[in-house]
């Protein structure tokens, strides 16, 4: 379930209860969060969000690039988890710094096609 734009805690009010309704029936699940939260990033809301996949198989974060706050809390929630976190290759983004390019977004197909 996906919302451009949106930050993580809108993210887990609006899709929170289906998401953790139908988590025990995903094997994987792709989490990009955090680069809209700016200076509102709160391990708090991340954590929230990772826990209603609890039941999924197995968890993949596309981190946010560097300059983004809620990328320190993303790898910590991420090792908390046990989880996999995949780094947005630089040389595959667009200008912005955070969408892939097409390039980025075939690799990205690659990374889960492994799962």
């Amino acid at each position: 379930m996906a919302e451009k734009g949106i930050t993580t805690q809108d993210w887990v009010r609006r899709f929170g209860v289906s998401v953790e309704r139908d988590a025990h029936t995903l094997d994987v699940v792709l989490i990009s969060l955090g680069s809209n939260d700016g200076q509102n990033a709160n391990a708090t809301n991340l954590f929230k969000a990772r826990s209603l996949l609890a039941q999924a198989k197995t968890v993949i974060w596309i981190a946010p690039g560097p300059k983004y706050p809620a990328r320190s809390q993303i790898l910590g929630v991420a090792r908390e988890f046990g989880d996999v976190v995949y780094e947005r290759p630089v040389e595959q983004m667009q200008d912005d710094g955070v969408h892939f390019d097409q390039m980025g977004y075939k690799r990205m197909a690659s990374v889960l096609a492994r799962y």
